[in-house]
């Protein structure tokens, strides 16, 4: 987590010295398949992209060579032909591309495609899980030797076609265990035994009508194409505008993420809360947030130390302004009597 101070300690009250700083923290969650997520590659990594054996043409990255050039890295999948591990164009995820595709909402994947060397060929995703394997009807269709292009194929029950299935479409989408980019004629597992080089980008999970998540759909707001594929500008932990506030809070409490100090922090006292053990003293929070957050988690954390985080903090009121914001407050558990240091923090996560 990255915790980010806003308000120094306070000053004593009477014989206690209690200490006020609202921390703002963001992360990220791992888990499987969410709407909007991007496999970009700009960390250097395959992204848990795969060969089954160890051979020459697994998935590797490739620098500088994506669609926006220099600084954009991309992944290449090549394959040998003939017979034996390598032989065909197929890639598979069995990490952040399982799950419920169902409840997640995703109908659709899109990424940019280079067509580096080889015949023609025709792209497809093909899924497995309890219902079995199922691969899309329709395919992309790629010339040989063809630049960048972007596409989208559908990954809804009506355009799979069972390839090794044992049930239905919709009994393998809720529940994906593998999901594999390959290149075939026909639907298959497997894809043709070809010798070619193809390139990937921009792996993103699209909902119906190419629906993204909130979030997703601020990063496309506020930055343009090429930072869009730089997560040190534009992922959720990168803070370009300098302010000390991370992008995921900056969309979380309305601020412009190239503008300095437009997001308005939360706001940190100590309030007497009329009902509540009595009308005890407690640290408190009061923020405006976001409505429609998506999948991003909030939590209001408190700590007798840094480090020492829980999710105790009691909501004392939640109001709609009627323009797409809620105004929050929090308290801590602790009253400010029985306490020497107490600490609170606005925390959000994101898959």
């Amino acid at each position: 987590m990255m915790d980010k101070p806003t308000c120094s300690p306070s000053t004593p009250r009477g014989p206690l010295a209690l200490a006020l700083p609202a921390l703002l923290s963001v992360s990220l969650v791992a888990q499987a398949i969410e709407l909007g997520q991007i496999d970009d590659f700009q960390d250097q990594t395959t992204m848990n992209w795969a060969h089954g054996i160890a051979n020459a043409h697994a998935p590797r990255v490739v620098a500088d060579q994506g669609p926006e050039g220099t600084g954009d890295h991309a992944l290449a999948v090549s394959s040998s032909g003939g017979f034996g591990a390598g032989s065909m164009i197929v890639m598979f995820n069995r990490s952040q591309w399982t799950g419920d595709f169902l409840e997640a909402g995703v109908t659709a994947i899109s990424f940019h495609l280079r067509h580096v060397s080889g015949p023609n060929a025709s792209v497809r995703v093909a899924l497995q899980g309890p219902g079995g394997r199922f691969a899309t009807t329709s395919a992309i269709q790629v010339d040989s030797g063809t630049g960048w292009d972007h596409h989208t194929i559908d990954i809804t029950p009506e355009n799979l076609t069972g390839v090794g299935a044992t049930g239905t479409a919709e009994q393998t989408l809720a529940a994906v265990n593998e999901m594999r980019l390959l290149s075939a004629t026909n639907p298959s597992w497997t894809g043709d035994p070809v010798e070619m080089e193809l390139h990937f980008d921009n792996i993103l999970a699209l909902g119906k009508n190419g629906e993204q998540t909130p979030f997703e759909q601020w990063r496309i707001d506020n930055f343009e194409e090429d930072e869009l594929q730089n997560e040190a500008v534009s992922g959720p932990f990168a803070d370009p505008d300098g302010d000390g506030v991370a992008n995921l809070l900056e969309f979380v409490l309305l601020g412009d993420p190239n503008t300095p100090t437009t997001a308005t922090p939360p706001l940190v006292s100590v309030a007497t809360h009329e009902g509540q053990n009595g009308g005890e003293t407690f640290l408190t929070l009061t923020f405006t947030r976001r409505e429609e957050l998506g999948d991003i988690v909030l939590q209001v954390q408190i700590a007798p130390e840094p480090g020492a985080w829980s999710n105790d903090a009691v909501l004392v009121e939640s109001a709609s302004n009627g323009n797409g914001t809620i105004t929050e407050t929090w308290r801590d558990t602790t009253p400010v009597a029985s306490a020497q240091r107490r600490f609170i923090r606005l925390s959000a996560s994101h898959p």
